[in-house]
């Protein structure tokens, strides 16, 4: 995915939007969002992922029926599919989808992640779902408006999506018994204040990160097993996102390097901590 800005001005600006104005977007700004997903995205496990601007049809005159009133005035959504749901490809929904919410974000539309508050019988519907394929999850897209209701008040303080845990809860030293330093992250500093800014399901923000020399090792927190049939798919939505923006800023700041599971770090035992994957510098 190309940006015209700077990926962590983006991530700044980027808020979740539930309220939209009841205009179309413009043609012009729909052209550039259709053309960045005019081709499949691929995923740190190499999936690919199609994603669709979906209009909503005739028989839904607005996004409060899909989305069970969380999101109101949206007459277009952002859709994607994966061809079944595994630990990997859900992941990798998140880190693709992401960057078209950036993307759409530095085209000044509005957005917000749905992973569970839709109705997925009418997109399948629209969108033709095949059998085994899935909708992890979906955004709305458009303008937002410059209110917020009370419901929306309500909705975000239920969230807690206005605040942030602290960088201690996060990034931490060879092991997970040594909170790591803005100061011993360097260059990586500004990236992972980036990764700290990533949205996640309920504002949980179960991502951590061990930096080992020139590796930083990715985990979720959670007692939930991850096996290829039974996995918390809202938590590996998030650290999708999380993986997504440490690698747009890093990218951003031509740092090189490359990800790769390592084997000792997936058999290591943890009845909090599971093992993601690891980037490497070059």
């Amino acid at each position: 995915m190309k940006f015209q800005e700077s990926v962590f001005n983006i991530i700044r600006k980027r808020s979740s939007c539930r309220k939209y104005q009841n205009v179309p977007i413009k043609k012009q700004t729909l052209r550039i969002l259709e053309h960045a997903i005019k081709k499949p995205l691929k995923g740190l496990f190499n999936t690919e992922i199609k994603y669709k601007l979906v209009k909503l049809p005739d028989e839904i005159p607005d996004s409060n029926k899909l989305t069970y009133r969380m999101v109101r005035g949206a007459k277009m959504f952002l859709v994607g599919v994966i061809p079944q749901a595994t630990p990997e490809t859900v992941i990798d929904y998140g880190y693709t989808f992401e960057q078209v919410i950036l993307k759409a974000t530095e085209l000044d539309l509005g957005t917000c992640w749905l992973g569970q508050t839709f109705r997925n019988d009418y997109l399948a519907k629209v969108i033709e779902l095949k059998n085994d394929e899935i909708i992890p999850a979906i955004s709305p897209v458009g303008y937002p408006t410059n209110t917020t209701g009370i419901r929306d008040s309500i909705i975000s303080l239920a969230i807690r999506s206005k605040r942030r845990k602290s960088w201690k809860h996060f990034f931490f030293q060879k092991d997970f018994f040594h909170t790591l330093s803005r100061e011993a992250a360097g260059k990586f500093s500004e990236t992972l204040e980036m990764v700290r800014w990533a949205p996640s399901s309920r504002n949980s923000q179960l991502w951590r990160i061990i930096k080992d020399e020139k590796m930083f090792h990715f985990y979720i927190e959670t007692t939930e097993k991850i096996t290829p049939t039974k996995f918390p798919k809202l938590k590996l939505l998030d650290i999708g996102i999380a993986l997504c923006h440490f690698d747009l800023c890093v990218q951003e700041q031509n740092i090189k390097g490359s990800w790769q599971k390592i084997a000792e770090k997936e058999n290591e035992k943890s009845h909090l901590k599971r093992y993601i994957i690891s980037w490497i510098e070059k």
